[in-house]
């Protein structure tokens, strides 16, 4: 899957506002046990289909100090749905409010997550949207 992402400027294609800002690849990954890795070198946008509940959530290729870093991850209900993710107690929900994602197959809950490095790793993260089949 690619992503077109428009309504920006992009400073490669002279502009002022409005065009097409670039294209990026979607990582896409499928789980089948119960430990799911966020890489940060992976890309941007990222794919997670879950054959399996996830218990083991961890994160790899952070930001450096004085960094940060930004995912977004859709994660998709695998076959026969009603799959979970243990969140690890590092991510600050927005307004404290971990999501419940949805439970049919096939259906889409994506989450913005940021990681910013002042001398330790925080992650921030945010329901962006849910059942986005």
């Amino acid at each position: 899957r690619k992503l077109v992402m428009t309504g920006f400027a992009d400073a490669t294609e002279g502009g002022a506002g409005g065009g097409k800002m670039g294209t990026a690849d979607f990582h896409t990954e499928t789980i089948s046990g119960s430990s799911m890795t966020i890489d940060f070198d992976n890309g941007y946008f990222q794919e997670f289909t879950l054959n399996a509940s996830v218990t083991t959530l961890s994160f790899s290729n952070g930001p450096d100090t004085d960094e940060g870093k930004s995912v977004v991850l859709d994660i998709v209900q695998g076959s026969g749905g009603s799959k979970t993710i243990t969140w690890p107690a590092a991510i600050q929900w927005d307004s404290n409010i971990e999501p419940t994602l949805s439970t049919s197959a096939g259906e889409v809950d994506r989450i913005a997550l940021e990681a910013v490095n002042d001398g330790a790793t925080i992650y921030y993260a945010h329901l962006v949207g849910s059942d986005m089949s």
